[in-house]
């Protein structure tokens, strides 16, 4: 199952593909009877007797009627094995994320990567002026390097 996920810190758009939630309940040996859209069992998260697990594949979510424990299939794995968000994540052994980049986004970090790469090569050039050819006269050419090195730390 592919979903598509928002960050608000970075806006971008990330694509991430999980597991279904029922392939995975059943993958951990429990014994799944449909009774409607629902599939049904004994909750693995405790003992019990009858039937109070609950897995939804059309919504991929799980609720056990007796616990109250309920979530998506990272949180099923997190309750199951006892693990934290970052262990279940690799235990189901998920991608991280991708990130969808616009064209827009794409062509301003080429520009960004260009104009870095620019800015290199012009300290360098200046530097190398500066050290081959010193004059202590031509202060105007200490000062435009002295500039160019505050404007470049300034912008990254």
């Amino acid at each position: 199952m592919t979903c598509l996920v928002i960050c608000k810190k970075t806006a971008l758009i990330l694509t991430m593909t999980k597991p279904d939630l029922l392939v995975v309940v059943q993958n951990k040996g429990l014994k799944l009877k449909q009774r409607g859209k629902s599939f049904w069992s004994k909750c693995p998260l405790h003992a019990e007797k009858i039937p109070s697990f609950s897995v939804n594949p059309d919504k991929q979510v799980f609720y056990s009627f007796c616990c109250g424990n309920k979530g998506y299939v990272i949180s099923f794995i997190k309750d199951r094995k006892g693990l934290s968000f970052k262990y279940a994540f690799n235990y189901l052994h998920l991608e991280k994320p991708r990130p969808i980049i616009s064209p827009e986004t794409l062509e301003k970090k080429q520009a960004i990567k260009g104009f870095k790469w620019w800015c290199k090569t012009k300290e360098n050039e200046l530097c190398d002026e500066l050290l081959n050819g010193y004059d202590p006269s031509e202060k105007q050419k200490v000062d435009h390097v002295e500039q160019m090195a505050i404007w470049s730390t300034q912008i990254f």
